[in-house]
């Protein structure tokens, strides 16, 4: 109750203290379910004038006095439909069913009955990469709440290849399971498919990261 945006998992905590650490391993029991930039921000702002410590009973409280500010688009929400214009599909926030206030609230866009991450206004690129949120993560797997970055279900080495490209330019973390390794093994298959007058220098240029 002392960090602005917390939320404590009492369930989660007295089935661990019953029966050990195994349950759920990888969830933690205390996560931050408010990530809105606004809030926090409101948040601090009050901390500091106050000079009180802060308490989680304060959460609602800001939220109704600051409804219009924090339940409206952030400044790189107008992005979303940029990048599907020039068709980059843009990085899914949230979860299937995500009401708009909840999307707000974990600092998403919603938009056409989805919640995206908002666009970076900082940069002309999208980032792609880690996550800067993940902390001594080792897989993908084991991140619990992070969601569906967007959909990626390929059968052919096309489709793998145009998935995982179109992952990257969304700024999606892609699973570990998904390596350099299994990347250019993708790009074989797609050479074996050419004529054998242009496998060569195809994947020459594979080798050469062109």
């Amino acid at each position: 109750m002392s960090l602005p945006g917390c939320y404590f998992d009492l369930g989660l905590a007295n089935l661990r203290r019953q029966y050990g650490n195994h349950i759920m391993p990888g969830v933690p029991v205390c996560h931050l379910a408010i990530r809105n930039r606004k809030f926090h921000t409101i948040a601090s702002n009050y901390v500091r004038r106050s000079g009180r410590q802060w308490n989680g009973i304060y959460t609602r409280c800001l939220l109704n006095e600051n409804r219009n500010e924090v339940f409206s688009p952030a400044a790189g929400c107008y992005q979303i439909n940029v990048l599907k214009y020039i068709g980059v599909f843009p990085k899914i926030a949230g979860w299937p069913g995500i009401t708009t206030q909840e999307c707000y609230l974990i600092d998403g866009c919603p938009i056409d009955g989805g919640c995206y991450h908002p666009g970076d206004l900082s940069r002309v690129q999208v980032r792609s990469g880690e996550d800067a949120t993940r902390r001594n993560v080792q897989t993908g797997y084991n991140y619990y709440g992070q969601p569906m970055c967007m959909n990626y279900n390929p059968t052919t080495p096309q489709q793998y290849l145009t998935g995982y490209h179109q992952c990257r330019q969304a700024g999606c973390v892609v699973d570990p399971s998904i390596s350099n390794q299994l990347i250019r093994q993708q790009f074989y298959q797609l050479a074996t498919t050419l004529p054998l007058l242009h496998q060569r220098p195809f994947w020459n240029g594979v080798l050469n990261n062109q």
